[in-house]
């Protein structure tokens, strides 16, 4: 081959490889953003897992104080569902006949309608 050639050659190889120098930059770049990307949503995730272990584990301990409070009040409400079985027609008469009954009997009767569907 002639020197002509060899020049050719050479400047087309340092040409190929400027453009693929180019683009292994381009490349190492797309791979750092996408790096730092996947790192800020792992560690957003992290944070957010996180966070919902500690909502559980406040959810289980107001899980807990609702059904002592409810174990509480369930005897009080057999009681009252007791009382309601034991009324007598004349006294829930003598009761709706009040023109303004006291506020305790307001709530009873709400309880009852509520109650009784």
């Amino acid at each position: 081959m002639t020197s002509t050639a060899w020049k050719a050659i050479y400047a087309g190889s340092d040409n190929i490889l400027s453009n693929l120098s180019a683009h292994i930059c381009r490349a190492a770049q797309v791979i750092s953003c996408s790096t730092t990307d996947a790192e800020t949503k792992q560690d957003s995730a992290r944070k957010k897992e996180e966070q919902l272990q500690i909502d559980s584990a406040n959810i289980a301990v107001e899980k807990a104080e609702a059904e002592a409070a409810l174990e509480a009040a369930i005897p009080a409400l057999e009681e009252a569902a007791a009382a309601l079985n034991d009324l007598k027609r004349d006294e829930i008469t003598e009761i709706r006949s009040f023109a303004k009954p006291a506020t305790a009997v307001q709530k009873v009767r709400h309880c009852s309608a509520v109650g009784n569907g």
